[in-house]
């Protein structure tokens, strides 16, 4: 099926860690100094025989090496548990970003909102549908809140045409999947690589005839496959300004037959196997009016 963008991502040690660390150096060698010459002079000083005297330094050392296991493990907890900390906040802070940007592009032509956090649902519930895990789901619902992101930079005389787009309006439109993609370029976090991948990527087609870049089949990332279908079957479903929402059947239908043409055939069927579930999401989210252009030749959701 594919896989999701890897993390190259490495998180720099805080201040507070690097504090940790050096005094944690400094009291680990003036304690081992301490005890080394603290219990030589005892055992000097206690009159032992020979024997009595090599059994109380192998006793000595034994002592040490518990003491420093002990210390070591506590040591470490700490550190773990920092770094996890460090990392929840970096992911806190791409998880804030995706959020505030995620309305902004929405503001544009979704006017009373709900598409974006739909897709997000969706996306979950398909993605551990097909066998990923938990963290990978949580990371790709994320990522889909930004699919449509590149649509801050499409100009309003377009993206808010009431009408039909002239060919040449429909290839500036076209354009938010590089915008998107443009817009988040440059981070090494995986959330952000996985926003941008998903941004690129939706509106390729499983038989090479999408956009941007004519990605056929399984060159088409994982993440793009899934958020594909999802959006689509959200466009389908939720009133729009120039048509009432389909039902979930007729929507399904359209998407089945869409499948090997325009869709992963998988994630189509895995979209079948959970329409329960994704409709349980969007009975509660209630779909809004929006100016998003949809047919079932040309798609810009």
């Amino acid at each position: 099926m594919g896989s999701l963008v890897e993390s190259t991502s490495e998180l720099r040690p805080a201040p507070q860690a690097v504090t940790d660390q050096r005094r944690f150096l400094a009291i680990y060698y003036f304690a081992s100094i301490g005890w080394i010459l603290a219990s030589d002079w005892v055992l000097s000083h206690l009159g032992l025989s020979p024997t009595a005297l090599h059994y109380g330094e192998v006793l000595k050392g034994i002592v040490y090496v518990v003491l420093v296991g002990f210390i070591l493990s506590r040591l470490v907890n700490h550190f773990v548990r920092s770094a996890e900390g460090a990392q929840q906040e970096a992911l806190d802070a791409q998880v804030e970003l995706v959020t505030k940007l995620a309305r902004a592009a929405e503001y544009r032509d979704d006017q009373t909102g709900g598409h974006n956090e739909r897709i997000a649902c969706y996306s979950r519930i398909l993605a551990r549908e097909i066998g990923m895990d938990e963290e990978s789901c949580e990371l790709i619902s994320f990522a889909a809140v930004l699919h449509d992101v590149g649509k801050i930079g499409i100009p309003d005389s377009v993206l808010l045409k009431p009408g039909p787009l002239s060919p040449d309006e429909r290839r500036v439109i076209e354009r938010h999947t590089v915008l998107g993609a443009e817009l988040l370029d440059g981070t090494s976090h995986v959330l952000g690589k996985l926003a941008r991948s998903v941004a690129l990527s939706h509106h390729e087609r499983w038989d090479g005839n999408g956009y941007p870049r004519g990605l056929k089949a399984e060159q088409i990332p994982l993440e793009g496959r899934i958020v594909a279908v999802c959006d689509v079957y959200d466009a389908l479903t939720s009133k729009r300004l120039y048509k009432e929402a389909w039902s979930p059947e007729s929507a399904i239908a359209e998407i089945k037959a869409g499948a090997a043409t325009a869709f992963d055939p998988d994630i189509v069927e895995a979209l079948i196997r959970v329409l329960p579930e994704i409709e349980a999401i969007r009975r509660i989210c209630t779909p809004g009016e929006t100016r998003i252009r949809f047919s079932s030749d040309e798609r810009v959701a």
